[in-house]
């Protein structure tokens, strides 16, 4: 029996489908991940600059202003290493559930395939039986 039967192939193009679909779900995920870590470190920054201007433009000293923009230079390299940290446990764990999931699709298709090759090496081909009748067949005396 041929694996090339209609049934067969649309079962193949459905899971071809539904893994495309599954990877781009996944990818699409950590993507929104990565905005919204955008999107809050954009706010919590704009935040605090402006909490910095208005307390140094509203102090009557004008060493208030640039002390709380050393304050705000101060705490920046700690700021962008937890940034960098957040978006590389983003990336790792989207990476993470990418690998898993191509590891059992190729488990899967490992499986399928020795089936297959166990199957076919199971049954005669289909057309061996009409060429053992003619080896068999018996010769005409000459």
């Amino acid at each position: 029996m041929s694996n090339l039967r209609p049934e067969y192939i649309g079962a193949a193009q459905r899971a071809a489908v539904d893994t495309t679909f599954c990877l781009l779900t996944t990818t699409l995920d950590g993507a929104r991940k990565l905005v919204e870590l955008n999107v809050q470190t954009l706010k919590s920054t704009l935040e605090e600059n402006q909490e910095s201007l208005v307390k140094g433009l509203s102090s009557r000293e004008p060493h208030a202003l640039l002390a709380q923009q050393k304050s705000l230079a101060q705490t920046a390299p700690e700021k962008a290493q937890a940034y960098w940290r957040h978006m590389c446990e983003i990336l790792s764990g989207t990476q993470g559930e990418l690998v898993t999931f191509i590891e059992a699709q190729s488990r899967q298709y490992q499986h399928k395939v020795q089936s297959s090759v166990d199957n076919t090496a199971k049954t005669p081909p289909v057309s061996s039986e009409s060429a053992v009748a003619a080896w068999s067949f018996p010769k005409a005396p000459g």
